[in-house]
């Protein structure tokens, strides 16, 4: 990748500045036959990158193909998940219908504790008003 990134001054084959005097034509031809060359080869080795690229995308057809395979994988596994999920409503049907049991018991359990609490607490105020009568020496005649 550094190969392609490169300051404008190295693409052109211009010398970094510095205090030398300035070219002379004769060896300007020169740079000139330099900087063609190594554009050459950028251009070469961008030809090759693109090449190598290119190996590796998928063309339109190789595209369709896994396309097809990949609903041949989903339709094949289609009839198994609609099993799996058959099999999974059942089981939340009978989940749902004694968990509706169990409320129904649990209501009908409060139900008779309330009941028995309210007849205690009745049987209690009743005995302890024989209680009471029972210490009374009231005796009539």
């Amino acid at each position: 990748m550094d190969d392609f990134v490169s300051t404008p001054a190295e693409l052109h084959g211009a010398r970094p500045l510095d205090n030398m005097a300035p070219e002379s034509p004769s060896m300007k031809s020169a740079g000139d036959s330099l900087q063609g060359s190594a554009q050459d080869d950028t251009l070469t080795q961008i030809r090759q990158e693109l090449a190598m690229i290119s190996e590796h995308i998928l063309t339109k057809a190789e595209t369709g193909g896994l396309q097809q395979e990949f609903r041949a994988a989903v339709q094949k596994e289609i009839p198994t998940l609609s099993t799996d999920l058959t099999v999974v409503e059942v089981r939340v049907d009978a989940l749902e219908t004694e968990a509706q049991a169990n409320r129904t018991q649990h209501r009908a359990a409060e139900l008779a504790t309330t009941c028995q609490g309210n007849l205690l607490l009745a049987l209690r105020s009743q005995v302890v008003d024989l209680e009471k009568r029972s210490r009374c020496q009231n005796i009539r005649i």
